[in-house]
């Protein structure tokens, strides 16, 4: 497209499946040709869905700006916000309860939203989100800290935070994960 032009790659959730997929590029200019690949790591970022009802859970750094993503990066002591979105799908699905056990890693909960309306209760417990119909939508956004540095060994470390639905007794998970 041009000289010096940059490209990032910044949803890995469009996806099929989880794995590893080889990346490629190719140059070509001024008659001359660069390859080169590299290895990226699709993560469960995608829509997890039970009876009637879907999970999406996502997160962004409020910190260091950016949209919400299945997987970031942080530093210690980054702002972070979480939105899980759960959706009917087909007919009605009733007594629809969210958890979400927070991780070692993150810290201070706070701010929880359904909607946009601030919320009691414990994520840990169990939300009751009611009755979804097909086509409905309830998004939950809560923030939390990253822990400082001193909660984190040598090198990467992963938080991988998992939301889940139960419908009837049945369950559907969905992750979203912080690279500090």
């Amino acid at each position: 497209t041009g000289d010096d032009t940059d490209y990032t790659a910044s949803n890995l959730c469009d996806y099929d499946n989880i794995g590893s997929y080889t990346a490629k590029v190719k140059v070509v200019s001024r008659g001359r040709t660069a390859t080169d690949t590299e290895i990226v790591r699709a993560e469960s970022c995608g829509i997890a869905q039970v009876g009637d009802a879907s999970i999406t859970k996502t997160v962004r750094n409020l910190s260091l700006g950016g949209d919400y993503q299945g997987t970031i990066t942080a530093n210690p002591l980054n702002l972070v916000s979480y939105k899980i979105a759960v959706s009917g799908t087909s007919g009605t699905s009733g007594n629809v309860i969210l958890t979400d056990s927070i991780p070692a890693g993150i810290t201070n909960i706070r701010d929880l939203q359904i909607d946009g309306n601030a919320q009691g209760g414990s994520l840990s417990s169990g939300i009751d989100l009611g009755t979804l119909k097909s086509g409905q939508t309830k998004t939950i956004t809560y923030t939390a800290t990253v822990a400082n540095e001193s909660n984190f060994g040598f090198g990467q470390n992963a938080i991988n935070n998992t939301a889940q639905i139960t419908v009837d007794g049945k369950s559907a998970r969905s992750n979203a994960a912080v690279i500090v």
